[in-house]
């Protein structure tokens, strides 16, 4: 089995005491090929794990196995757990990393199978606020600009942040921490002496809309219209953009055809350029959007245009006017019947008089 220090915060005592109730490995040491019935008394030995800065941080591992009983290969027997075990493995396995063997004590009186961590493991266990829309887990590293996400360490130590805030905090074992309003690779550190664990947070900005149509709208028989009411979601959806708001902004009508340059001219776009608040499920909150156009008079003929709506978005407690991360094409158009069709963000209304 591999030990995990993942789950909850854990106190030394706890770690050791779970480790020595762990079952022998499996083959005696490390799957060898030792007769077991030489094996006849326990010994103990060292694990170090070398080479570059990346090792496990030069992390010590006290070990307890069967041996023979003359104790001649309790030296060999301590190389080839530390090197072949499965679960030493796991705990030396990037590049360049190898084990250093200390020499074994033979016999010593412990439980064979036994592998004790000589150094107190740091552990940081993080939470976001708030749930991502698409199930992802609240221990997710990916996260929203300006989301809120507390993090706890196994100790109390001296935390820092390299974007976000706050971006320091001594001498506890929570970090309540804001993401930073813009995309960004964020270390979170937690250092207690010469101990020090970090987790990297990957902070994501908004990157995309699609609509769900609400309902559609009705017209008197007879007349010219089209509409529908949407409500926006924003992307990705790994992330939760509670802490966010978005607005559309203003601006002319392009590719103008047929009727639309006889009618309703210059059919500028004014989106009221506010601020709405995104909700934690990555929905507008709150708020919905009207996609439109009635009214239009007979003779009605073949015609076309389309707005395409710069999109910004802003941390809550930002304040200016945000940053463009998307554009938004809603589409009109009308044939000689008068039937009206418009498209928005992959939705659509279509209706004759």
């Amino acid at each position: 089995m591999d030990l995990q220090f993942t789950a909850k915060p854990t106190s030394m005592g706890e770690v050791i005491g779970h480790m020595f109730n762990l079952p022998p490995l499996s083959g005696g040491i490390g799957g060898g090929t030792h007769p077991q019935i030489l094996k006849g008394v326990t010994a103990s030995g060292r694990c170090k794990c070398v080479g570059d800065d990346k090792c496990g941080g030069g992390k010590i591992y006290e070990v307890c196995f069967n041996t023979q009983k003359d104790c001649k290969k309790a030296q060999k027997d301590l190389d080839d757990i530390c090197n072949n075990n499965n679960e030493m493995k796991a705990k030396c396995t990037r590049p360049k990393c190898y084990y250093r063997h200390g020499k074994p004590t033979c016999p010593d009186n412990c439980e064979p199978g036994t592998i004790i961590p000589m150094f107190s493991p740091l552990m940081i266990v993080s939470e976001t606020k708030f749930s991502a829309p698409d199930g992802s887990a609240n221990t997710r590293t990916d996260v929203g600009v300006g989301e809120n996400v507390t993090f706890k360490g196994s100790v109390a130590g001296n935390w820092t942040a390299t974007d976000g805030t706050p971006r320091i905090l001594d001498n506890n074992n929570e970090f309540s921490w804001t993401a930073p309003n813009r995309a960004a690779t964020v270390t979170i550190k937690l250092t207690v002496g010469n101990n020090e664990e970090s987790i990297l947070m990957n902070v994501i900005e908004p990157d995309g809309i699609t609509a769900t149509k609400k309902n559609e709208i009705s017209y008197p028989a007879g007349t010219q219209g089209a509409g529908m009411k949407l409500i926006f979601n924003y992307h990705p959806k790994k992330i939760s953009f509670g802490n966010v708001e978005a607005k559309e902004v203003s601006g002319p009508a392009s590719d103008i055809r047929g009727y639309y340059k006889m009618h309703g001219m210059p059919h500028y776009h004014n989106s009221g350029d506010t601020f709405f608040s995104i909700g934690e499920d990555n929905k507008l909150k709150n708020a919905e959007d009207t996609a439109a156009q009635s009214g239009y008079p007979k003779d009605w003929s073949d015609g076309r245009f389309e707005w395409i709506i710069p999109n910004k978005f802003q941390v809550k407690t930002e304040g200016g006017d945000g940053k463009k991360f998307t554009k938004v094409t809603q589409a009109f158009s009308i044939d000689g019947t008068g039937k009206t069709r418009i498209t928005k963000a992959g939705e659509s209304v279509e209706r004759s008089p």
